[in-house]
């Protein structure tokens, strides 16, 4: 979860727990839904669920944007050059059980590609609508950080799982009367992202943690992108720290980082957060960009294209970021603004499959109330900028929160 056991003190759980979890919930998933499954079927879902986040760069998605614009690769890239690499001590350990094929198979499902229409099902139970991974970080997420609500059950849930013909294709549905489990999901999720994900002070440990790790890579010689992605947290951690006693910009944001210091969030009239939505660089043109590559990147297929599309998306996303720091830092006379653009939300689980009287249907057409959900998240999403302005220099307070009066006043 990157840093934010800086703001959650709690959610210090790693990404090897979570992975351990998603391969046990695979293999339950796998087993209920499998007509007199072998055990060649489980080892392989067991194992490509074990693997599908091995190759996450240090601090997990909070910097994932950098290996996907500077490589031009996803974290399931590198996951697969991870296990292509070690498939000698893959087959020895597993030579009694799976063949060459197998092993392949197990390749395929950790980076996505395609599978036959007949066994659609098993990659979605690695990477899918309501799969292995999001009920595992669900309720680990949500355990760990105490923003435990919605009463999810991945037990329960798994329970009413079937699969269903869509399409000419055998899909990974829920049978009508696990309903109640596929809201509580929606509801936990939701939480999450309320509490977790947009939480103004996670969003400035990712913001801080981003512009830190992205000035290390871009603007020192002390450790390439292709080095970053192999190292760990606590590596790039020392990186920063030792880079920083020679490079006053990264010592700055190093030292918040460390300090927990965290140019948290501006505070102008009272404690309100500011929205930057109605700041003139973030206009409705650049919202609307801003979606259609968001949804070009979620909808591209093959896994080339969609590569490419999610490297647009992020070189738009930095370049947007770097206009409105700079247009903030001349209108506000800071000397550090860091401006946090998140993707536009999506809920991929109202696409989750449902079997409603021996039909299959798409959850939000099945039950259109809970498209609430997709409305509520939508207006969550909102621009942040996070300033170094110190609240006990109240000359340069008082000028900043006036800028930010004018602004809000004449965008």
């Amino acid at each position: 979860m990157g840093l934010i056991s800086l703001v959650f003190l709690g959610a210090n759980h790693t990404r090897l727990e979570h992975s351990v979890g998603t391969m046990h919930l695979a293999g339950k998933m796998i087993a209920r839904v499998m007509r007199n499954p072998d055990l060649k079927d489980i080892f392989v879902i067991r194992l490509a669920a074990l693997f599908h986040d091995v190759g996450h760069t240090p601090f997990s998605h909070s910097c994932e944007e950098l290996l996907i614009r500077m490589l031009g690769k996803t974290h399931e890239d590198r996951s697969a050059e991870i296990v292509s690499r070690n498939l000698p001590k893959i087959k020895g350990l597993c030579k009694n059980v799976l063949e060459e094929k197998d092993i392949k198979r197990v390749l395929n499902l950790v980076t996505g590609k395609q599978v036959s229409n007949k066994l659609r099902y098993q990659r979605e139970i690695v990477s899918g609508t309501i799969d292995s991974d999001r009920l595992d970080y669900l309720q680990r997420d949500a355990y760990y950080t105490g923003v435990a609500y919605g009463a999810m059950s991945a037990e329960r849930l798994i329970f009413y799982l079937t699969t269903c013909n869509f399409f000419n294709q055998t899909r990974l549905a829920m049978f009508e009367d696990g309903i109640q489990e596929a809201v509580s999901t929606l509801v936990t999720r939701d939480f999450n992202y309320a509490g977790i994900v947009y939480n103004p002070q996670v969003r400035s440990v990712n913001a801080l943690l981003l512009k830190a790790v992205e000035h290390l890579v871009q603007r020192t010689s002390y450790i390439s992108i292709e080095e970053f992605a192999r190292s760990d947290d606590y590596s790039v951690l020392a990186a920063l720290s030792k880079c920083g006693k020679s490079d006053p910009e990264l010592r700055k944001l190093v030292d918040c980082l460390i300090s927990g210091r965290l140019l948290p969030y501006i505070k102008a009239k009272g404690a309100k957060m500011i929205n930057w939505e109605r700041l003139g660089a973030l206009n409705s043109e650049f919202l609307a960009r801003l979606q259609n590559l968001a949804e070009k990147a979620s909808r591209a297929d093959p896994i080339d294209t969609q590569r490419k599309s999610l490297q647009e998306f992020y070189n738009f996303l930095s370049q947007s970021r770097q206009k409105v720091e700079e247009g903030l830092k001349k209108k506000l006379g800071c000397k550090t603004i860091i401006v946090d653009i998140p993707p536009p939300p999506k809920v991929r689980e109202l696409d989750a499959l449902m079997m409603i009287k021996g039909r299959s249907m798409l959850l939000r057409s099945a039950y259109p109330a809970l498209q609430g959900v997709e409305v509520s998240a939508a207006k969550r999403w909102s621009v942040l900028a996070f300033a170094d302005v110190a609240v006990t220099d109240r000359t340069a307070f008082e000028a900043f929160e006036k800028g930010v009066e004018e602004l809000e006043t004449n965008p």
